[in-house]
């Protein structure tokens, strides 16, 4: 799970681990691609790889029609191959997103494991933008009138001012909610990755027990595998991890990219708060597992 939760932090996407454990001479998956990027680690025994050449480059999340191929398929032929790889314990390979493959198993037993990196992609971004300049157009009452009766449907008739001039009025609103949203559309999919990432937290009921005898001079840190983000909102601080979601005060800033920095530090060395501010700021992430505590000194919590 560390590993899978590091992997996720450094890529800055959602990760998913499944691990296969396959008896000698299994019946095999036969040639298919995922919509995401895997990265198969082996961790015993073997497993051979064939890899093909894409039918779709880059395909969405949503393209699940025609995954399957049979040998004999010109898709899964040698010329195609891109390569056929035997992995043994502690071999790593990548398969991009779209690339057609198949494991096949020897004559021992295999067990791997398969990092699926779910990207965030361009057209998520453009998808989020658009569905919520689409949902703004809904509010103008012109935009939901019928259309004009017609005799005939036709090219022609779609031609008249009385569709035109709205279809003219409403492509120019939908371009501009379009571009105005996409940089709130990119936001988005941050928020949505880290409101749906949870991190394991070992040692947290223990860093709740220290609360009340937390003092100046306990060294916290930042909790390990931890996917955070800290931005602004309507003028105020925005912290999100764990599924949770807080609105700070712009004056916490300093003391919270400390505490985010990833560096061992001692409470009193939060900047620009008191003492007292420094106790309670730092109590409160720990209590909600942003912080863990790295060592506990004897002194006087109120005195350090």
């Amino acid at each position: 799970m560390n590993l899978s939760k590091e992997l996720e932090r450094e890529a800055g996407f959602p990760v998913h681990t499944t691990a296969f454990l396959s008896p000698p001479s299994a019946v095999n998956v036969p040639p298919h691609f995922d919509m995401v990027d895997v990265i198969v680690t082996q961790t015993y025994g073997s497993k051979v790889w064939n890899v093909w050449q894409p039918t779709r480059e880059s395909p969405l999340v949503t393209d699940t029609a025609g995954r399957l191929y049979e040998h004999g398929d010109q898709v899964v032929s040698d010329e195609m191959r891109v390569g056929r790889y035997e992995l043994r314990a502690g071999d790593t390979l990548y398969v991009p997103r779209g690339f057609l493959h198949e494991a096949i198993t020897t004559t021992e037993s295999s067990l791997h494991l398969a990092f699926g990196i779910n990207v965030h992609r361009w057209y998520d971004v453009l998808e989020q933008a658009a569905n919520k300049a689409v949902t703004a157009l809904a509010t103008s009452a012109e935009f939901r009138k019928a259309l004009p009766v017609r005799k005939r449907l036709s090219a022609e008739a779609s031609r008249t001012n009385a569709t035109r001039e709205p279809l003219d009025r409403m492509r120019n609103e939908l371009a501009r909610g379009i571009a105005s949203g996409l940089e709130d559309a990119l936001q988005a999919l941050d928020i949505r990755y880290l409101g749906t990432r949870a991190s394991a937290r070992p040692g947290q009921l223990m860093d709740v027990e220290r609360l009340a005898g937390l003092s100046l001079s306990d060294r916290l840190i930042l909790r390990p595998r931890l996917a955070f983000g800290i931005d602004s909102e309507a003028g105020r601080l925005r912290l999100q991890f764990h599924q949770k979601r807080f609105s700070l005060g712009p004056e916490l800033e300093p003391p919270l990219r400390y505490a985010a920095s990833g560096i061992a530090f001692e409470v009193r060395d939060l900047p620009e708060l008191s003492a007292a501010q420094q106790l309670k700021f730092a109590r409160t992430l720990l209590a909600e597992g942003f912080l863990t505590v790295v060592a506990v000194s004897d002194a006087d919590p109120t005195t350090g």
